[in-house]
């Protein structure tokens, strides 16, 4: 779970062929840039196209 890590960027399309991938949640990163992220959408990565719902859970919390 790498939501609300205020990440930049993007994720490469590749990261969807990591082996031992099982689920990856990236959500509520806003400066993610989301032109690929209808790519990486699969059952395996759950994007929620960066947006937020709800407030910032505190740690631990996630």
């Amino acid at each position: 779970d790498l939501s609300y890590n205020d990440l930049d960027g993007r994720l490469p399309v590749s990261i969807i062929s990591v082996p031992h991938l099982k689920s990856l949640y990236f959500g509520c990163n806003p400066y993610m840039k989301d032109e690929d992220t209808t790519k990486l959408n699969s059952s395996l990565i759950n994007t929620d196209y960066g947006r937020c719902k709800g407030k910032k859970p505190k740690f631990g919390q996630v």
